[in-house]
């Protein structure tokens, strides 16, 4: 399909911002499309950048974009690498909190609800969310679409969304799980992700390049009757990983993390006399917390040594942990860490490794003085760094790899989108072989 000729781009603008109708939520202006942008990448290929509302606009975007070839980009981490005319679409104004249900333990919310919006009122209720450990966006649908790793990864998993309602490339509306299903929503069933046509597994990670989301159902979290946050010092990451290795796979803590002076220091603004922490925040009736406490106490010593920090991590498990854009962050295992140290070649640089599934694997991150080029990513991905829903180059190089996982992606992003306008090489690169 022919990209939209260049005399059509003002009529096709035109019709946008007369369904927009209010200036603060359509620009051309290339200086609102910049930070958007990724470093480098050319301005000149975004036609505006709009912000829908409701899900009527979001489908009428579709269709325009469709009869006219235009691309629709989202929001990416590292930034957009648009290389063909389109439009950004950011989500911030569709920001409503259908409902917080502390019952059934499920939040009901747009795309656009941030971080900062959607904690107090979690909080007011006696609940919580598992929040990011690594942040790279202020949504809240937007994160748990891309499994962001989460601080509770030890205990809970990655993916904590029950249900999506998403708008497909054709402009129909796709609801993932039960949601398929008659009449399942209006009857509350919104805790079951499999009891229907499910194609959510392919929403999840893929950067909106099937479909765009209008609608999430994520997962709420009860407190416990006990909560202690215990923080254990070590000279060296050997004995801090083991201590967290120990308490991952006893499911002894919801939040576990170890890290080095210096992100510590980053995370609470505290001086930290240890070179690297062990955090652990242990939840559970006041029994089981003192017999945890017990075990940690008999199996390290000095457990009480850094109690003075506790409140401050506290404090820092409440909100999500931001990450700069020149974060290396992956999957590997306990015992593959320092190898991977090696290859990164900057020990000094706030790190953090966290225990994921009770410590069957760990997310591994750096926050470096610059983003590396691609020679060390390539170096990571020939050792066996996993990355999560990558983009860009990162992810072209990583589908190299995969035998035919690109194939058979390329193949699904044909069937569901045939003109392309999802986020264009976002991930998949345009004009492959299938």
């Amino acid at each position: 399909m022919e990209a939209v000729k260049t005399g059509e781009r003002p009529l096709v603008l035109s019709e946008m911002r007369r369904l927009l109708f209010t200036e603060e939520r359509f620009s051309t202006d290339p200086d609102d499309a910049e930070p958007y942008l990724a470093g480098g990448a050319d301005a000149g290929a975004v036609l505006a950048v709009v912000k829908p509302r409701t899900l009527e606009e979001i489908k009428g975007l579709i269709v325009m974009a469709n009869a006219s070839c235009i691309a629709l980009y989202t929001p990416m981490p590292f930034g957009l690498e648009p290389k063909r005319p389109g439009v950004i679409v950011d989500p911030g104004r569709m920001n409503r909190i259908f409902s917080l249900d502390s019952k059934k333990l499920t939040a009901v919310i747009e795309p656009g609800v941030t971080w900062e919006q959607m904690l107090p009122e979690v909080e007011a209720l006696g609940l919580r969310m598992a929040v990011p450990a690594a942040a790279r966006q202020g949504y809240v649908l937007g994160a748990y679409q891309e499994r962001d790793i989460v601080l509770s990864a030890s205990r809970y998993t990655n993916k904590q969304v029950s249900n999506l309602h998403l708008v497909l490339a054709d402009g129909r509306e796709y609801r993932s799980g039960s949601h398929a299903l008659p009449m399942a929503e209006p009857h509350g069933i919104n805790w079951r992700e499999d009891g229907g046509p499910n194609l959510s597994r392919l929403m999840l990670g893929s950067r909106n390049m099937f479909g765009l989301a209008h609608k999430g159902y994520v997962y709420l979290y009860p407190h416990f009757e006990k909560r202690q946050v215990t923080v254990l010092g070590f000279n060296r990451i050997g004995a801090a990983l083991k201590a967290a290795q120990f308490i991952a796979n006893r499911e002894m803590a919801v939040e576990c993390v170890t890290l080095n002076r210096a992100k510590a220091e980053a995370i609470t603004g505290k001086e930290i006399p240890a070179p690297w922490l062990t955090v652990a925040a242990i939840e559970g009736s006041a029994d089981l917390v003192k017999y945890y406490r017990k075990r940690l106490s008999k199996e390290f010593k000095d457990l009480d040594e850094l109690k003075k920090l506790a409140p401050a991590f506290e404090g820092a498990f409440r909100s999500p942990w931001e990450a700069p854009d020149t974060t290396v962050g992956f999957y590997t295992f306990f015992s593959r860490v320092p190898e991977f140290d090696k290859l990164i070649k900057k020990p000094d640089v706030p790190r953090m490794v966290v225990p994921v599934k009770r410590g069957a694997s760990v997310y591994n991150h750096y926050e470096l003085p610059e983003r590396p080029d691609m020679k060390v990513y390539e170096k990571l991905l020939d050792a066996g760094a996993f990355f999560s829903s990558p983009t860009g180059s990162l992810a072209h190089a990583l589908f190299a790899r995969t035998g035919d996982y690109e194939k058979y992606v390329r193949i699904i992003k044909r069937r569901i989108d045939p003109g392309g306008i999802m986020n264009p090489d976002q991930m998949i690169e345009e004009g492959g072989d299938v």
